[in-house]
């Protein structure tokens, strides 16, 4: 079986199996800003919360720009976590998010959360 079809009936397999039959849509770059001192791994689900998605890590008092994300509709909801500690979560409608040219800020609530966990910052 050559490497076209192979793929052809992967992406067949993944289009029926998919919830409605469709494959994904997906937003071009989401860019996710940490201002605080701890790193932090950032996961996204929609408003039915059912399953979240790993978009990756972001450094302290950094950004990252994360590609082709999937997209999760009218309602996101972003989780943050740093060395296993819940940095709690941001809900943010999309309306938001295109007004804010795809980028979302982690918030105080996640360095609180760290401070009260007694998580030193990231070195």
């Amino acid at each position: 079986m050559t490497l076209a079809i192979a793929a052809a009936v992967v992406v067949a397999m993944v289009a029926l199996l998919w919830p409605g039959g469709r494959l994904p849509s997906y937003v071009d770059a989401i860019t996710v800003v940490n201002p605080h001192q701890w790193d932090a791994e950032a996961d996204v689900t929609g408003a039915g919360r059912d399953g979240w998605f790993g978009i990756g890590s972001v450094e302290r008092t950094d950004s990252h720009t994360f590609e082709q994300v999937i997209d999760q509709g009218e309602q996101w909801v972003f989780r943050f976590t740093y060395g296993g500690v819940d940095g709690g979560e941001l809900v943010v409608p999309r309306t938001e998010l295109e007004a804010s040219d795809w980028k979302v800020t982690i918030p105080e609530q996640f360095a609180e959360r760290m401070r009260v966990a007694g998580v030193g910052p990231s070195e």
